[in-house]
């Protein structure tokens, strides 16, 4: 029997489960529109769960974050598979190394997901027996994927970039104080920088946008920036009313009633 990955659930499901039968979200192991493997549950929220999964087209590891099937609407759902579409297309026209995408987003059984991943300063040869995978300035330890061995059997090496040797004059960069550093999230940067230009684009496309102004304003208030949530709320005001979900959303976000 297999424990519900989600700890206020640990359900005990049959053997071979995909899903949990209790919550519905994806046990350990199951494989997502037979691609994404779930290793394990990152966070969750009131409605959302985030996991750890491997690609196995591409043996890397991506960020899935779905529904929880039995505390979202079929309402829900469908809004929900609207907004990842939005940000798939989005996700395309970004190209620079390190950034945060959407790439992929679907229905499974009783589960609707998107998929984020890292965008690699250049594309790993699927044909070779190794691989480099590295982020910024921080490198995947072994450790992290060592415990997932992919079906065909290609294993994978997380180590340093060997950078190639050069003849420009080096800058002196400052020392940087003894002790741990601490880490960055990357993900969570990635999401909010990426977020910020998508908005406007979409703004910009669309300046009547109910729903991109409420995105935009809750993105705001987690910044910390109140005042330009205020002007999102009076716009939402100005193009539904007060009356509209829109606006008590997001004026229920500044007020400190919601988590986004």
């Amino acid at each position: 029997m297999g424990m519900c990955l989600d700890e206020d659930c640990r359900f005990q499901n049959r053997d071979k489960a995909r899903f949990c039968a209790k919550c519905g979200i994806p046990a350990q192991g199951a494989l997502i529109q037979g691609r994404y493997k779930i290793r394990y549950l990152v966070s969750k929220d009131h409605s959302t769960v985030t996991l750890h999964a491997i690609d196995r087209h591409q043996g890397l590891p991506v960020t899935v974050r779905a529904l929880i099937p039995n505390k979202n609407s079929a309402e829900a759902r469908q809004i929900f598979l609207q907004d990842a579409e939005l940000a798939v297309a989005f996700s395309n026209g970004i190209n620079e190394a390190g950034s945060i995408r959407v790439t992929d987003y679907g229905q499974d059984g009783p589960l609707v997901f998107l998929v984020k991943s890292e965008l690699n300063g250049s594309m790993t040869d699927p044909a070779r027996p190794r691989m480099t995978v590295r982020i910024g300035s921080d490198v995947f330890q072994p450790a992290q994927l060592a415990d997932d061995k992919l079906e065909d059997d290609v294993q994978t090496e997380l180590r340093p970039v060997v950078p190639k040797a050069s003849t420009a004059i080096p800058k002196q960069v400052p020392q940087r104080a003894a002790g741990p550093q601490p880490r960055r999230d990357w993900l969570t940067e990635g999401d909010r920088s990426y977020e910020l230009g998508n908005y406007e684009k979409a703004l910009a496309a669309d300046p009547n946008h109910v729903r991109t102004w409420q995105y935009y304003g809750m993105l705001q208030v987690e910044r910390g920036n109140m005042l330009k949530a205020a002007e999102h709320l009076e716009k939402i005001r100005q193009l539904c009313g007060s009356e509209c979900k829109e606006y008590a959303d997001l004026k229920s976000a500044m007020e400190g009633h919601v988590r986004y």
